[in-house]
């Protein structure tokens, strides 16, 4: 970042020197001088003329004198230094200015800074009796991570941490690719393949959908009466609007609810709900 901003100001301090002190010859020639000189040449030329030198010398001083401007011609007055300020000023704002806007610097700026928060932020995320982080902290630990996860790509807990930072911050690409990062890495961990299969029912397109309920049913083999299962199994049914499936399987997840489980009530207005979509039309 120091080598850029080296850069940066050194190209500009040469703008501004070739803006400030342009190339110039030594000396200006004027008219009288280009007279003078043809004049000095033509004369040598006569002497060595054997005949008619008089005659031309007369010529020659009668052209002479007639190319003589009527008015001395005062040489024109540089302006002054003073002038180029407001130049130097509009250059030096307008090169900021566009160098600000198309190179990215406080991108930049905020990944080093998401950088150096990382290790803290990501041990509050881990401790579960630590202060909650807030979004903005939230988001500034979801840059710093990808940014980690670039060199350490097989960090797994990372990879799972960035999915559920990222659903949080309704970032529903980065929640699925991490958690596919994750399920990829370790595709035989029951956890993370339920993290997947959540990610995929609750954020993704009909065919990913469809891929979530088949991670789903493949668990569901080996633990059929677990609630979080069975939950998003029916989730992904309303989502591809079967409504009486839907119901069928939150009706399963209400059975094996204990009695003061507190998500009975969310899961009977969800029953009470796919009924009334029942009602009013057909599944599809």
């Amino acid at each position: 970042m120091t080598l850029f901003w080296v850069l940066a100001v050194a190209i500009l301090v040469a703008a501004l020197v070739v803006f400030c002190f342009p190339w110039q010859a030594n000396g200006e020639v004027d008219r009288n001088t280009l007279n003078r000189i043809f004049y000095q040449s033509r004369l040598q030329e006569l002497e060595r003329e054997a005949s008619g030198r008089d005659e031309l010398m007369v010529e020659l001083q009668r052209n002479l004198l007639a190319d003589i401007p009527s008015q001395n011609v005062h040489a024109s007055r540089p302006l002054s230094r003073g002038w180029l300020l407001p130049g130097v000023l509009g250059l030096v704002i307008l090169s900021t200015g566009i160098f600000m806007k198309t190179s990215g610097i406080q991108q930049v700026s905020q990944l080093e800074q998401a950088e150096r928060q990382f290790p803290a932020l990501y041990q509050r995320a881990e401790t579960a009796d630590a202060k909650p982080l807030s979004l903005s902290e939230m988001a500034t630990l979801s840059m710093g991570l990808r940014a980690h996860l670039q060199t350490h790509a097989d960090f797994i807990a990372g990879w799972q941490m960035l999915g559920r930072l990222s659903m949080v911050l309704n970032d529903a690409a980065t929640a699925k690719g991490a958690f596919e990062r994750a399920y990829q890495l370790s595709p035989e961990d029951r956890k993370i393949a339920f993290d997947y299969a959540s990610v995929l029912i609750r954020l993704g397109d009909r065919e990913q959908v469809r891929q979530g309920e088949l991670l789903t049913e493949d668990m569901l083999k080996s633990q059929p009466s677990s609630p979080a299962l069975l939950e998003l199994q029916a989730l992904s049914a309303w989502r591809q609007e079967r409504y009486s499936h839907a119901a069928e399987l939150w009706q399963r997840v209400l059975n094996v609810l204990p009695a003061d489980s507190p998500l009975r009530k969310s899961i009977q207005l969800n029953i009470d709900e796919a009924h009334r979509h029942t009602a009013s039309g057909p599944d599809r």
